[in-house]
């Protein structure tokens, strides 16, 4: 028995008996990478070091088919098995470009990321397309002066990924 799965990653489970009461928490897929990188899509990841989330995690999961699609697989690029505060830690000591979390806004990690003028989220500026080949995924629009901080109030509006509730 799973009690709690990451919306849109299972596997679909032939038993009548599985329930979904609904969502506890917005996750959307973050992507941070160093301020001035250049990272405006996905695409421009290949042939760098990325930190996709731990083996069996959610996160690398719904990362995987979006990295395929962009070209992207360990053949041409170093990913990274590496989550949470290891996965913060190596972008920050600059041992991967990019580090991408399935999160709410309220985890520690990801308001250090925000907060830190050092790191940039990617803006899915293919957010819709991506939706309309995984059906699983949703777009969200996050609006321009957003920010967990008055110190890093964000300028631009970023486009976002991720799972869809399924009811």
């Amino acid at each position: 028995m799973r009690p709690f799965l990451q919306s849109g990653i299972a596997n679909p489970i032939p038993d009548d008996a599985l329930i979904s009461l609904g969502s506890l928490y917005f996750e959307p897929l973050w992507v941070f990478h160093r301020a001035g990188a250049r990272i405006d899509l996905l695409s421009n990841l290949k042939g760098k070091t990325v930190a996709i989330g731990g083996v069996g995690s959610g996160t690398r999961r719904f990362v995987e088919p979006l990295l395929d699609r962009n070209g992207i697989d360990r053949t041409n690029t170093k990913i990274v098995d590496r989550g949470g505060k290891p996965a913060a830690d190596a972008l920050r000591r600059g041992e991967v470009d990019a580090a991408f979390y399935i999160s709410s806004a309220e985890s520690p990690v990801i308001r250090a990321l925000v907060q830190d003028p050092a790191f940039e989220l990617l803006d899915f500026k293919r957010a819709e397309a991506y939706t309309r080949h995984y059906l699983y995924m949703s777009k969200v629009t996050l609006p321009a002066a957003w920010s967990v901080s008055p110190r890093t109030c964000r300028a631009k509006t970023r486009r976002w990924l991720r799972p869809r509730r399924r009811w």
